[in-house]
């Protein structure tokens, strides 16, 4: 049983706790770069790209395959580790994950230590920007038809990072062009909210509380 309970947790990821093993795959064959100069490169285009809403996948594509030139890679799986990672980031940003949770989750992907310094180094950077614009597109994109929030407070955990740190994990009610509703789940710092405030405030007109 014990057994059996630590490869159930080594299958269990902050970002994503039911993510399929395509991405998996995907993101361990990123974890296995082992050019430090081009990971950083990708790196950082990629948080770029996920702040630049505008650009398209075929531009994400242009910009990997450059930066992977030199890199004996087919297309195609260049495209699908590519677009992994960004699912992985955007998660990240989503699920607002500090450091330790990141660090946790590259580790048991397999990532070396060199890696994983360079992720939060340029993750530190971007993520604050990132998580806002993230919601901005969300809120700017969509009907907001609800929204609700509730505090959440780490504690008791082995990280002291962590421990004690206040979020906000936010619920938001959307409708998309098609006219369904769907949730959509966001998990912030109080200094992001506060920043987020205007955005939402802007958005309140299209709330309907009383339907």
């Amino acid at each position: 049983e014990e057994n059996l309970g630590t490869i159930m947790a080594a299958n269990v990821f902050n970002f994503d706790e039911n993510v399929n093993s395509e991405i998996l795959s995907n993101l361990r064959r990123v974890a296995k770069l082992n050019n430090e100069e081009i990971f950083g490169q990708f790196v950082a285009f990629s948080l770029e790209f996920l702040n630049k809403t505008e650009q398209t996948e075929e531009e994400f594509q242009k910009g990997l395959t450059h930066i992977f030139a030199e890199v004996e890679i087919s297309e195609n799986r260049l495209a699908n580790m590519g677009k992994s990672y960004l699912y992985f980031l955007k998660q990240m940003a989503a699920k607002g994950l500090n450091k330790p949770q990141i660090t946790q989750d590259l580790e048991k992907l397999g990532f070396p230590s060199e890696s994983i310094e360079i992720t939060l180094k340029h993750w530190g950077q971007k993520n604050q920007e990132i998580s806002q614009n993230l919601l901005k597109d969300v809120i700017r994109m969509n009907r907001l038809v609800n929204f609700d929030w509730k505090f959440s407070v780490t504690t008791g955990n082995k990280n002291l990072e962590s421990a004690g740190t206040c979020s906000l994990q936010l619920r938001l009610t959307i409708e998309t062009e098609g006219g369904n509703t769907k949730v959509e789940f966001m998990e912030v710092t109080l200094k992001q909210f506060y920043e987020l405030f205007k955005e939402i405030e802007k958005a309140k007109n299209y709330m309907d509380f009383f339907g």
